[in-house]
């Protein structure tokens, strides 16, 4: 099957441009990563042809534009040295082309990111593809500010913490709760991650949008990693926006960024490419013509149905965390009774091996003597 993306013209930095939009499989970090290299300015000199692609197709072949990102990656290589932008602490094994190269379709698919919460990402091999552009990768699912109550959780990644909280629930079905120090550290951190997690299912925090506009600069553009999914964002003013690319705002030319103040979706606004708010024009599906109401119904339902939209993913994500969770707790139990069927055949063997051994054959007065003799002379004690 072909994969394609629509494309948008839009108006950025007072250029006009044109970004990719999603496909039915959702915001990918292709996408994210690609619209980064057509608005950022400091990669013009290798993104021409990425630029001309985009901006003279209704719709990209996902393939056509592998080939294209392909050859930015090369050029960006041989001319690193001439670029800040790009990481200098890039590693051999990650100079390697070929290797890096075969991962990106992966960009399209399931990424294989695992975030930490104080605001960083473990590293993988999947993360070299956005060092090699010299594109930040970002997220904002954070707990605390590693000075809290919530510290002691602050340096775990999302795998180490599903692990915990299922190691506890294993302790607390099998084993049950005896009330030891190291059971009651674990019971406490767990119920503290399980509350953090159903208190962010969607993968953002208060703490985490404080902590994007701390260490972002003004005017820059990164990727975020939130809901499982990829967005390009942009911070200026002090203001962070992602970029709008879902393909129901494709006519729309007013709306382009949404803001991220909050993480309850009602309090982020919709803004042209001057940064000024913007509502969404409502057309009729049918005709395409926009629809002129005198008071603001239209919108208002409109906005509600984005959030009960919005709602209903997030209980999904929340849904999803769950069944994570419960896999992680049977492959714990699964792991622990394959322990304990080997400690039992290894415990039976041993008992067959020791049964076949021929018996002692009995030892006359005077044997015996000799033999307590010479064993009360020999220090060597062997162990049956």
């Amino acid at each position: 099957m072909c994969i394609q993306y629509a494309t948008k013209s839009i108006e950025y930095g007072k250029k006009k441009c044109s970004i990719l939009l999603q496909n039915e499989n959702g915001p990918c970090a292709l996408i994210a990563l690609v619209n980064v290299l057509l608005l950022e300015t400091q990669f013009e000199n290798e993104t021409e042809d990425l630029k001309t692609l985009v901006k003279d197709s209704k719709k990209v072949q996902q393939h056509e534009l592998l080939e294209v990102i392909a050859s930015i990656a090369l050029h960006i290589t041989k001319s690193k040295t001439k670029h800040d932008y790009i990481d200098t602490s890039i590693s051999k094994e990650e100079s390697d082309m070929s290797k890096l190269l075969t991962l990106l379709p992966n960009l399209n698919t399931g990424l294989n990111v695992n975030p930490i919460f104080d605001g960083t990402f473990e590293d993988s091999a999947e993360l070299s593809l956005f060092r090699l552009f010299g594109v930040r990768l970002v997220h904002g699912w954070i707990i605390g500010n590693g000075q809290d109550e919530n510290s002691e959780l602050y340096k775990l990644s999302y795998d180490e913490a599903l692990n915990m909280y299922a190691h506890a629930d294993e302790i607390s079905n099998n084993k049950g709760y005896q009330d030891n120090v190291n059971e009651t550290c674990i019971f406490e951190k767990s119920d503290k991650l399980k509350s953090f997690l159903n208190d962010s299912s969607t993968q953002l925090t208060s703490d985490g949008i404080c902590h994007l506009q701390k260490i972002l600069p003004n005017n820059t553009l990164s990727v975020l990693f939130r809901n499982d999914h990829f967005a390009t964002l942009l911070k200026r003013d002090d203001i962070l926006y992602t970029l709008v690319t879902d393909l129901g705002y494709k006519m729309q030319s007013t709306i382009i960024w949404e803001s991220l103040i909050s993480t309850d979706s009602s309090l982020n606004d919709f803004y042209d490419s001057d940064f000024m708010e913007n509502l969404p024009i409502h057309e009729d599906i049918l005709t395409g013509k926009e629809i002129i109401s005198d008071n603001n119904e239209m919108t208002s339902i409109d906005r509600k149905m984005a959030l009960q939209l919005q709602e209903e993913e997030d209980r999904k994500m929340a849904k999803s965390m769950s069944k994570i969770v419960d896999q992680k707790h049977v492959q714990l139990k699964t792991k622990q009774t394959n322990k304990q069927h080997h400690k039992k055949t290894l415990n039976s063997e041993r008992k067959k091996k020791m049964s076949s051994q021929p018996k002692s054959q009995n030892i006359s007065p005077s044997q015996n003597s000799s033999t307590s003799s010479k064993r009360k002379s020999n220090s060597t004690c062997v162990i049956m």
